[in-house]
């Protein structure tokens, strides 16, 4: 057995803990990355090291910063405030994917995720993908196309949807409209891991 580090075990832990959520199996992970499935498991069970090159595919495979990895835990605020204009932004999606701002980032070990989704704001057609847990989204501005597995719905301020994330969706913009919408993401898995982004694939800081 190799000698593994306290800060080895808890990278190995993390990695396993975000493989999963990601829904990806051993065999997934370590093809998209040219490990081999036995490395990656012993990895995982804190039977071997890992370097920081190869930290760095698994990172960028897994869609999360390298540093993530290496972060500590930080007592956790009882009360999260964020003033107008100042929440955390981010691009979901991918490059081509929309703007969001993170309505509640300094909060850890969360059961929810609030995100102010501006749809509009995306270049390319965003693909329909899935997740753990259940979603809530309100349109509060303009009009926008909500896609649910086969089934395509227009959304205008005012309306609302709730519904189960491990079916494939996605929020489209309709040509030549500006809309807006809050977007709260939770699932009882979240907590265990007290990061919730990692759910929401295909995210830049």
């Amino acid at each position: 057995m190799s000698d593994i580090t306290s800060l080895e075990a808890r990278i190995a832990t993390r990695i396993a803990a975000l493989r999963k959520e990601r829904r990806m199996t051993l065999k997934q992970l370590a093809t998209s990355i040219g490990l081999s499935e036995a490395y990656l498991s012993r990895l995982e069970n804190h039977k071997a090291p890992i370097s920081v090159d190869n930290l760095a595919k698994i990172a960028e495979t897994l869609g999360v910063p390298v540093e993530q990895f290496f972060a500590t835990a930080a007592p956790d605020a009882p009360l999260v405030i964020t003033r107008a204009g100042e929440g955390k932004k981010a691009r979901f999606r991918g490059k081509k994917g929309f703007m969001a701002t993170l309505l509640a980032n300094g909060k850890r070990r969360k059961v929810m995720e609030p995100l102010l989704v501006e749809v509009h704001t995306s270049t390319g057609e965003i693909p329909l993908k899935q997740h753990t847990g259940q979603e809530f989204n309100f349109v509060f501005e303009g009009t926008c196309r909500f896609f649910f597995g086969k089934e395509t719905y227009i959304l205008r301020a005012g309306d609302s949807t709730y519904f189960d994330a491990g079916i494939p969706h996605a929020v489209r913009p309709v040509p030549g409209e500006k809309c807006r919408l809050l977007a709260v993401v939770g699932s009882d898995e979240f907590a265990m891991h007290g990061d919730l982004m990692t759910l929401l694939n295909d995210y830049q800081l």
